[in-house]
């Protein structure tokens, strides 16, 4: 992982942990501090407990991914949701400028970091490498889990499509009042969820899944956390109460189960290549290797036993004589 992704990830980090420490800490008294006052104040609690959760969550996830990534490919789905969230929060500040409090330091650093963070993300998208659609470094997903992905991606898409552009529709399907630009905030935190299963469905490679799916059960459990703390603004009688738990529970459960299928896939090596030395009967693949066994369609492809701590950057793996005419 290059430094500049290194940077990037830290100033997300440390960010979303103030943000969020802050907002939790102090949750009815966003007026004397935040860059807008959170309301409604029938529902200030629950939307403050859940934006804080949503911070807190982005970085504990970033900070982690520092630890638990070696490559810019166990990193680099992060980045789209990331940057969908900041291009939807300025967007809602620019609709809803006059609920800011502009003659606050704070707020000018609200839009400041959002724009610093999509220029980062282009810098990123020149500075690292592409990912490779004829290499994986892990294990492949399913056409059911594509499926899932790409549903779930969809669902959460038309569901924060609705609520920041018609903010109105909120009050029909969430469990706690909102303001206008609560609404559209809490859209851009759907929007995540969204932008990271649609990214997923499109990739070839599971592994790349890891680490964005570690850092969605966390931030889904915090949300939980966040909406039980607060659950005596909600109704036990009304359907949108056991909708949204429902929702979060599935999310949760869904991203546990894949994670738990991705445990036993080999762990990659420094360069982002997959180590399969414990990995058994299994092979380096090496699409460009001249003189190598032809694949169904006619390329040529080498096919190496692995040694403990092998890899090469042109290669991905494959079980033994998969690729065999």
């Amino acid at each position: 992982m290059s430094w500049h992704t290194r940077v990037y990830l830290t100033i997300l980090g440390i960010t979303g942990l103030i943000t969020g420490a802050v907002l939790i800490g102090a949750p009815d008294r966003t007026a004397d501090y935040f860059v807008w006052p959170v309301g409604p104040p029938t529902g200030q609690l629950s939307t403050v407990y859940f934006i804080g959760a949503g911070y807190l969550g982005t970085g504990l996830t970033t900070l982690g991914a520092l630890f638990i990534a070696r490559s810019w490919q166990e990193v680099r789905l992060l980045i789209g949701p990331i940057v969908v969230f900041a291009g939807l929060m300025l967007a809602a500040t620019g609709l809803h400028a006059e609920k800011f409090f502009w003659d606050r330091p704070q707020t000018w650093l609200w839009v400041s970091l959002y724009g610093v963070i999509m220029a980062g993300a282009a810098i990123l998208a020149r500075t690292e490498p592409p990912a490779r659609r004829d290499v994986f470094s892990g294990r492949r997903l399913t056409r059911a889990e594509h499926l899932m992905l790409a549903f779930a991606g969809l669902v959460m898409a038309v569901w924060a499509a609705a609520m920041f552009v018609f903010p109105s529709y909120g009050a029909l399907v969430w469990p706690w009042p909102l303001t206008l630009l609560t609404d559209r905030v809490i859209a851009g935190w759907i929007s995540v969820g969204a932008a990271l299963s649609l990214s997923g469905a499109l990739t070839a490679d599971a592994a790349t899944l890891r680490v964005p799916l570690m850092g969605w059960m966390v931030t889904v459990t915090l949300f939980i956390l966040a909406a039980l703390a607060s659950s005596t603004i909600m109704s036990p009688q009304d359907p949108r109460t056991w909708l949204y738990f429902a929702g979060l529970g599935a999310s949760l459960a869904g991203a546990g189960l894949l994670l738990r299928r991705l445990a036993t896939a080999p762990p990659l090596t420094a360069s982002g290549v997959a180590d399969l030395g414990a990995a058994g009967n299994t092979s380096l693949v090496c699409p460009s290797f001249s003189g190598g066994v032809p694949h169904d369609d006619g390329s040529a492809a080498a096919e190496l036993p692995l040694e403990g701590g092998m890899g090469q950057e042109d290669c991905g793996w494959a079980p033994v004589g998969a690729g065999r005419a």
